[in-house]
């Protein structure tokens, strides 16, 4: 592997001796090529360096203080103590198989000048002769240098979101211990990272007060503002389980080729009206690793930056369920089968709708038989365009710890009304219910199923 290190101020200057031929070859202004382009040596570690002095000597003497401050810094070691008596003399450090291999003086009229140099080492003893701390310092900066690599290839592609996380993974590595590069510390690695983030931003396109939408994520950045490629956007929206039960759902996706994502809301659970937000993803993991191991306050730019992505649009999806023109009609039946004349399902099953917002009303029906029920619905006069008879049945109860448990088991026929005929069925509906007496513990049972109910319907409808 070859290094070279270009030290941007007074760094370098080795004394004349040389085991090399001086090879000055002047570009434009007079200096040598090697200077701005300096040749690659294999397996050697290699420094171009410039120092100025009123002369020559001076150049060269403050150059080589220098050069061992620099080379002390790179190792972890005191260099100077240890080669500065064999450097000033012979121009070479035979432990790291030291050498001056090339060096020009570009003198002024005044006798003054600025004197360059090229130095090498063997790689291999250079990198051995390195403390560990300092050989640490230096896989790390070669990790994050990769990072960075990935990171502007990803935005070159439009993958900004993707590039984004690249210097998360880049500012966690330089968190786990020093670096010498001022460019691979932590506070250079958040100001890249927000620099990915800050532009990206998402775009809602729907139609009315529908809770369908397109999700576009942009990079608002320069006149075309391009779309970002595979952007990772999670929707939040409020829903509400089997048990009627409110709760916080989400989706996650990643936009396509032309930066979209196309939400269609098909949960049967979630609120007919209400709130739907998107956002980026958080790369959370990365960022609560960032947490632990920065100084308290370090990543509050970039979770400020997050929140400040989240996109929210208002919906409206009531009324569906009122084109169905649908009726629904319970029986409650004991363990012997019998009719109980209870209404437990029917409170339940109408509270569940109510808390839903869906228009539908159940009641109590009457009839052994399904097609008693269904005959006694007709015979009210009262009817719409389908019905739902729904029969739920105490299928076993027991006794146990001191409690009585019973499970009713449901079946449900939607007809329709029209011509008389069945057009949905269902009859995989369970519940249990518990109780200090047999009585509560059928109610529980009930109040269960009509809720169990009402969450089957709403699908259906």
């Amino acid at each position: 592997m070859k290094k070279f290190f270009v030290a941007a101020l007074l760094l370098l200057t080795l004394i004349s001796c040389t085991s090399f031929q001086e090879l000055v070859t002047p570009e434009i202004g007079g200096l040598p090529s090697w200077v701005s382009n300096p040749p690659v040596r294999r397996d050697r570690v290699g420094f171009v360096a410039s120092g100025y002095g009123s002369s020559e000597n001076e150049a060269r003497a403050e150059v080589l203080k220098v050069l061992l401050q620099q080379v002390s810094e790179d190792l972890g070691r005191d260099a100077y103590n240890l080669y500065y008596r064999e450097l000033s003399t012979t121009g070479r450090i035979e432990e790291l198989d030291g050498t001056t291999d090339r060096t020009y003086y570009d003198a002024r009229i005044d006798g003054s000048g600025t004197y360059y140099v090229l130095v090498s080492f063997d790689e291999e003893k250079y990198d051995a002769f390195r403390t560990e701390e300092q050989t640490l310092a230096k896989e790390r900066e070669s990790r994050i240098a990769s990072y960075i690599e990935d990171a502007n290839r990803a935005y070159r592609e439009n993958r900004d979101f993707d590039a984004y996380e690249c210097v998360l993974d880049a500012l966690l590595v330089s968190l786990e211990g020093p670096v010498n590069n001022e460019k691979y510390g932590s506070d250079a690695l958040l100001e890249e990272a927000i620099y990915y983030l800050s532009p990206l931003e998402i775009h809602v396109s729907r139609k009315g007060k529908d809770a369908s939408a397109e999700i576009r994520v942009v990079r608002n950045r320069g006149f075309l503002s391009p779309a970002v490629v595979d952007a990772p956007v999670i929707g939040y929206y409020r829903m509400r389980n089997t048990l009627g039960e409110e709760s916080l759902n989400g989706v996650e996706a990643r936009t396509d080729e032309k930066g979209r994502y196309y939400f269609n809301s098909t949960n049967p659970y979630i609120l007919r009206t209400g709130e739907i937000s998107f956002a980026l993803w958080d790369a959370e993991d990365r960022l609560a690793k960032i947490d632990r191991m920065a100084p308290e306050g370090f990543s509050v730019p970039l979770h400020e930056l997050m929140d400040q992505k989240v996109v929210s649009y208002e919906y409206d999806v009531r009324g569906r369920a009122e084109e169905m023109d649908l009726d629904v009609v319970f029986v409650e039946y004991g363990a012997d089968g019998s009719d109980k004349g209870t209404t437990d399902a029917v409170e339940s099953f109408n509270a569940y709708m109510d808390e839903c917002q869906v228009d539908v009303v159940a009641v109590k029906g009457s009839g052994e038989e399904e097609e008693d029920v269904y005959a006694n619905y007709l015979a009210s006069g009262n009817t719409h365009g389908n019905v739902a008879i729904v029969r739920i049945g105490v299928a076993e109860s027991e006794s146990a710890d001191d409690k009585e448990i019973v499970r009713v088991e449901s079946y449900v026929s939607i007809y329709d009304n029209s011509s008389g005929n069945i057009i949905y069925s269902d009859d995989s509906a369970q519940a249990i219910g518990y109780g200090v007496e047999m009585s509560m513990a059928e109610q529980d049972a009930f109040s269960q199923a009509g809720r169990i109910i009402a969450s089957l319907l709403l699908i259906v409808i």
